[in-house]
């Protein structure tokens, strides 16, 4: 049985569960969140942030997880949060529309980047283009960065070299299968 990929499937009755290292049970993990799908989750610092996947939460926030998450997109970060402090982006005075399936990751300390999706308000017609970070804490801000030309929902997304690196999921007229990059500081 080497080199093969274990996929465990979780039913759940709105709970959050997590697999152990013995890749054959499950436990419950120690939080009690709301039902939801189409949702994103990231883990940051010793905290919990579940993003959409549901028309009255836009984010929940869970404090105290037992283990600290490393940092990514350390330059990505500073480009941004210098873009902030010189008032090039500046927070929304009205919270997006909540949303569900779109990608979100953490970037740096104290933010996250948010792309796509769909929202629930009914306003898009076709995958959103929206590109959004979120300062993570108390006091969450928001900021939109604009539209790409791809709107996606139910893709991935991850951060290389402070790029985000997009795959699949529905565009406007099919399911996608190409790779494109996302470059926030030209």
């Amino acid at each position: 049985m080497q080199n093969q990929t274990f996929i465990h499937q979780m039913h759940t009755n709105d709970d959050t569960n997590m697999i152990n290292n013995d890749f054959d049970r499950w436990e419950q993990f120690p939080i009690t969140v709301d039902s939801r799908s189409g949702h994103s989750l990231i883990g940051h610092g010793s905290s919990l942030y579940i993003i959409g996947g549901r028309a009255d939460h836009l984010i929940q926030h869970y404090t105290g997880l037992p283990v600290e998450n490393p940092i990514v997109c350390n330059s990505l970060y500073s480009d941004l949060k210098q873009m902030m402090k010189s008032n090039i982006i500046t927070p929304m005075k009205k919270l997006p529309s909540t949303r569900k399936d779109h990608t979100s990751l953490a970037c740096g300390p104290d933010l996250a980047i948010i792309y796509g999706g769909e929202t629930f308000d009914g306003k898009l017609r076709e995958p959103s283009n929206e590109v959004f970070i979120v300062t993570l804490g108390t006091h969450e801000q928001w900021y939109n960065l604009g539209q790409i030309e791809f709107g996606r929902q139910g893709h991935t997304m991850v951060c290389l070299d402070d790029r985000l690196i997009v795959h699949g999921g529905l565009g406007k007229n099919s399911v996608c299968n190409e790779t494109f990059v996302i470059d926030l500081i030209k």
